[in-house]
This record gives C-alpha cells, sequence and structure tokens, in this order.
C-alpha cells in the first residue's frame, strides 16, 4: 500500500462509521532550497479545502455521519407512531427493535470494514483487487443470511427468557422476525456501501439512506394506520414498512453500481475472480473486531431495555 494514502478508520456513537481520507502529511519547505513549497495554502479558505485542511475530511465524513443518523430514524419513527395506536405496541418495537441493532451490528461491522480494502487498494493502485475483495465481501454476507432467519425463528424464546408477558413476547416477535428477514438484505447492501464508502463517494451512500428513510415514513403511516382499502396494521404494519425500506436500498444501489463503468472498467467488480482462502480470512479478522466494538456498545443497551 502507498504509505502515503493511509485509510482512517474511526468507530463513533452507536453505530460504526468508517473514515477514509487522503492523508494530509506534506512537507512545507523544499528540502534543496528550505523554501515554502508553491502550493502551501495561504488564507484560511485555501487551508480549509487543501490536504493540510479538514475540508476533505469532512466532505467524506459528514455524510457518513449524517447516514448513520438515518437509520436511527427509521426505527425511531417506527416507536413514535406506534405510541399514537398503541403504547404496549411502542413497547414491543422499542424491545425488538434494540435487539435487531444489537443482531445486525456484528455483521455490519464486519461486512462494512470491506472500504479499508477498497481504501488501501486504490492507493496502492492495485485496482483490480478491489473487485476481488469486494466478491469475498459478498460470500461473506451470504454465509450470514442463514444466521439472521436461525434468530427469527428463535425470537419468541429470547424474549421469553427474559422474562416478558406472553403478550408482549408475541408483539416482539412479530416485530422482530420481520425486521430480520428484512435485515438480510442489508447485509449485501453494506457490502454495497463499504465499496463506495472506500473510494470516498459517502455521498451517494447519504442519498440513498435518505430516499429510503422517506420511504419508510410514508410506508409507516399507510401500513400502521391504513389507507384506503389496506387495512390498519398497527406493529406488523410498521415492521413490513421498515422491512420494504431496508429491501429497496439493494436494487437501488446495485443499480446506482452497475452504471457505473469504473466499477466495471477499473475495479473489476463484475468480473468473476478465483477464490482466495487469505483475502477471506483477513476480512474476517480484521473485521470482526469493528463489528465486536458496536455490538458492544448495542447490546449494553439492548440488555437494559429488556429488562
Amino acid at each position: 500500500m502507498n504509505s502515503n494514502r493511509p485509510a482512517v478508520v474511526e468507530q463513533t456513537g452507536s453505530r460504526a462509521t468508517t473514515l477514509i481520507a487522503d492523508s494530509i502529511v506534506a512537507s512545507t519547505f523544499s528540502s534543496e532550497a528550505g523554501q515554502p513549497v508553491a502550493d502551501v495554502p495561504q488564507t484560511f479558505g485555501q487551508w480549509w479545502r487543501s490536504d493540510w485542511g479538514p475540508g476533505p475530511l469532512l466532505r467524506i465524513a459528514l455524510p457518513l455521519m449524517m447516514s448513520t443518523g438515518f437509520m436511527s430514524l427509521t426505527l425511531f419513527t417506527d416507536r413514535t407512531l406506534l405510541y399514537w395506536q398503541s403504547e404496549s405496541s411502542a413497547s414491543a418495537a422499542m424491545g425488538a427493535g434494540s435487539l435487531y441493532w444489537t443482531i445486525s451490528c456484528l455483521p455490519m461491522g464486519l461486512l462494512g470494514y470491506l472500504s479499508t480494502f477498497v481504501s488501501q487498494y486504490r492507493g496502492a493502485d492495485q485496482h483490480s483487487r478491489v473487485g476481488a475483495a469486494y466478491q469475498h465481501a459478498m460470500a461473506l454476507a451470504w454465509l450470514m443470511v442463514p444466521f439472521f432467519l436461525v434468530l427469527a425463528v428463535l425470537s419468541p424464546s429470547i424474549f421469553t427468557a427474559a422474562g416478558h408477558d406472553p403478550e408482549l413476547v408475541e408483539q416482539e416477535s412479530n416485530y422482530l422476525r420481520i425486521l430480520l428477514i428484512g435485515g438480510t438484505s442489508v447485509l449485501f447492501y453494506n457490502v454495497q456501501s463499504g465499496l463506495l464508502t472506500g473510494q470516498g463517494r459517502t455521498g451517494i451512500v447519504l442519498a440513498v439512506e435518505a430516499i429510503t428513510t422517506a420511504v419508510n415514513l410514508v410506508l409507516d403511516f399507510i401500513l400502521i394506520f391504513g389507507w384506503g382499502v389496506i387495512p390498519e396494521l398497527g406493529l406488523v404494519g410498521a415492521a413490513l414498512a421498515t422491512a420494504i425500506s431496508f429491501w429497496l436500498k439493494l436494487p437501488i444501489m446495485s443499480w446506482l453500481i452497475s452504471r457505473d463503468a469504473s466499477m466495471r472498467d477499473l475495479y473489476k467488480v463484475g468480473v468473476r475472480v478465483p477464490w482466495e482462502s487469505d483475502m477471506f480470512r483477513r476480512l474476517i479478522v480484521y473485521g470482526t473486531p469493528a463489528g465486536l466494538q458496536m455490538f458492544a456498545e448495542a447490546g449494553c443497551f439492548c440488555v437494559i431495555m429488556l429488562q
């Protein structure tokens, strides 16, 4: 990897936010004459936009921070609207939503770490390796799908073990099952967003999150309270709205990636590559700590919510 273009990875808040930035290490004086280099910023504006200033970093980091907020907003919208219908439904959504987020943290952090591989290969001018890392991360996402489906089946046992009332267990289980089924699409979406984040194209990730969050809000009103021929579905409607918005991310991102010529010609994203056990191992070894940090943060809150 080119040492002048490191990848900077930081975990913040309740969700891991991967910040990919160009290096801001540069020499301000020429080695021969001891004179300032010609492109040293002379004004505040130039400094802000240059590699010495925070501008390039913020252009990448802020969209990621905002997209993290959209995920929280999606679950918050469910709970808020359900309070208008039934406090018991809102309580079930709170507990089950917290558990869903905790379950998702480890896979999301692990798969999202693809962004580091992408940025490293770009910095080392090994662009064709980006496609190889992407395909191995997609394979890893497929291996995680059964984990989500098994937990969907076991969801009543989880809430019963927490000592919840049978009526609340039924509501929580219905909500969690639907989210987990919808959450299988989030596994693949995290790989796609990692591909773009590693290239510094975080604005696209933010746009997709904003669109799907808006769709979730509209569907929440329709499915929770009913509209026209659509009956009032309450808690199940909130879960369906969220699951649909999760699944919508996948075709939107797939369409955007397929239309990008650089993905095909430069990064070889669509070119089948031979299996590399070392690549697969490194994705797990380096991605798992990132996921575990997210899991620990969310898990502590979840334990409190389920008491």
